[in-house]
């Protein structure tokens, strides 16, 4: 069940409402900028292994493990 509708049948006042929408709405953005700056990340350590930088070195620079930068040049 999504939030919104949980919101509209288990809370009656507008007010309330009001704030739990409000908490929604910041969760999505939340969500967004969290995906966009992974997805930028991810763009980088792909450049970062096409220049030939060494893993341990992204690691370093990205806070990545070893295992998620592996895959990513694995292509998995």
């Amino acid at each position: 069940m999504k939030l919104n509708s949980w919101i509209y049948e288990n809370i009656s006042d507008e007010k309330t409402i009001q704030d739990l929408e409000k908490i929604a709405q910041d969760i999505q953005d939340e969500q967004y900028y969290l995906a966009g700056k992974n997805d930028g990340i991810m763009q980088v350590v792909s450049t970062m292994l096409q220049s030939h930088v060494p893993i341990r070195d992204i690691v370093k620079y990205t806070g990545l493990f070893v295992e998620e930068i592996e895959k990513l040049r694995d292509g998995k």
